[in-house]
């Protein structure tokens, strides 16, 4: 009888640390975003805060980017608020029509944007997450930014 308890205690035991992993590493879909941009509105600003973040944990969110103007360059600019906690540790991967522009921390990111031209549709991948090794000082920090989508 022992055996049996023992061998359900381990069983138990497992089920519980593959969902904790799989919790661990799961991707959260972000929401998608329309964005249409002109030559006399050639500006949006979204406010963003990232919160709660945990190693491994992953922010994504898209957005449709329109121009209804000429053919211009997009600018993605990361404009930083008041608290900036999650900075030092955070990496970010942005996308334009799912080729990669940029893969690194978001602090390392030159000039805090990036760009590409854009004629009529784009698509803009971000994602947040924060790495496996990250310690933890990162935890309870948050970061606010406003993204700034501008034509050029």
């Amino acid at each position: 009888m022992s055996k049996v308890l023992l061998l359900s205690a381990a069983i138990v035991t497992l089920v519980i640390g593959g969902v904790s992993g799989y919790a661990l590493y799961r991707v959260v879909q972000g929401d998608s975003f329309g964005v249409e941009l002109n030559s006399d509105d050639n500006m949006t600003s979204l406010d963003v805060s990232l919160t709660e973040m945990i190693p491994g944990k992953e922010e994504s969110f898209t957005y449709d980017v329109k121009n209804t103007s000429i053919t211009s360059d997009l600018v993605v600019e990361f404009v930083y608020k008041d608290e900036q906690g999650l900075l030092p540790y955070l990496s970010t991967k942005i996308s334009f029509d799912d080729e990669t522009e940029y893969d690194g921390l978001l602090k390392d990111l030159t000039d805090n944007q990036v760009k590409t031209v854009i004629e009529d549709e784009l698509k803009v991948s971000i994602s947040y997450s924060l790495p496996l090794e990250t310690d933890n000082s990162a935890m309870g920090k948050a970061l606010d930014f406003a993204l700034v989508f501008k034509l050029e």
